[in-house]
């Protein structure tokens, strides 16, 4: 047997497990107490994901066990099977990852987890390294519920660090805690500004492009892009505890102007 830690986790400490003569399997240990505290039921909800996935045709990890509290592993963790391949970027197929995700937003899902924002509200302040008129404007843009779109089932968190691939395919989807009911759009989003993030911001446009003809119609509203760059603020203000595995220097004016540019442009959208 064999166990090698799994690098990128922020909520959780990863492993890969691989075994002789058997499937591999991967433990998620949710052992961070900061954010035990901020939802104690992160181990359960991925678990009733995973069960929920299992009767889908989406490839997500079949669910092995589970620990919601900790009594048992000493933190809360959750044990699944591990996906064949590996992860890839840039993806090398946006059409395949963007059918993914219209095949996820179908599911018929009765979760009891609803959509929130990661900062609300009133809990978001104009970044001082910022452009004061331009973060002013976009905080005030989303100050509202957002557009009238469909609400359905949503990753949360879809980017291209959490799909995982064996050659051309797409072998799994990762990381399920976020899980829930609410706007298509902030998964599309994610997508666009993680890809962006990393360099590679035509990925983006295709995989855009592409759902758009596949997925639910409406979902791509630029509301959800200032909502998801402005959700992700933490990682590029600096603060150093929250940047530590994020993609370049959360204090890189670069990464900053990147990010500045595409609040403009979600702006110019509306």
């Amino acid at each position: 047997m064999r166990i090698t830690p799994l690098h990128g986790g922020i909520t959780a400490s990863v492993w890969r497990v691989d075994f002789d003569r058997r499937p591999s399997l991967v433990l998620k240990y949710f052992d961070d107490a900061g954010f035990v505290a901020e939802d104690p039921g992160r181990a359960g909800h991925e678990a009733s994901v995973l069960e929920l996935l299992a009767t889908t045709p989406v490839p997500a990890p079949e669910l092995i066990a589970f620990d919601g509290d900790g009594s048992a592993a000493g933190a809360p963790a959750v044990l699944m099977t591990a996906a064949a391949g590996q992860r890839a970027v840039p993806v090398p197929d946006p059409g395949a990852a963007a059918a993914l995700l219209a095949g996820i937003h179908r599911i018929d899902a009765a979760v009891p987890w609803t959509f929130h924002r990661y900062n609300p509200v009133g809990s978001v302040g104009v970044p001082p390294w910022g452009d004061a008129r331009l973060w002013s404007e976009a905080i005030a843009a989303i100050s509202g519920p957002g557009p009238g779109t469909v609400r359905c089932f949503i990753h949360r968190d879809f980017h291209h660090h959490n799909i995982v691939w064996d050659g051309p395919e797409v072998s799994g989807v990762v990381d399920w805690l976020s899980a829930c009911l609410g706007p298509p759009g902030i998964d599309i989003a994610r997508f666009r500004l993680n890809t962006l993030i990393d360099g590679h911001p035509h990925v983006g446009d295709e995989f855009a492009a592409a759902y758009l003809s596949v997925g639910v119609e409406g979902a791509g509203h630029p509301f959800w892009d200032l909502v998801d760059g402005i959700d992700l603020l933490p990682w590029y203000v600096g603060d150093a505890e929250m940047v530590a595995d994020w993609p370049g220097d959360g204090a890189d004016p670069g990464l900053r102007a990147l990010i500045e540019g595409w609040i403009a442009g979600a702006l110019g959208g509306l």
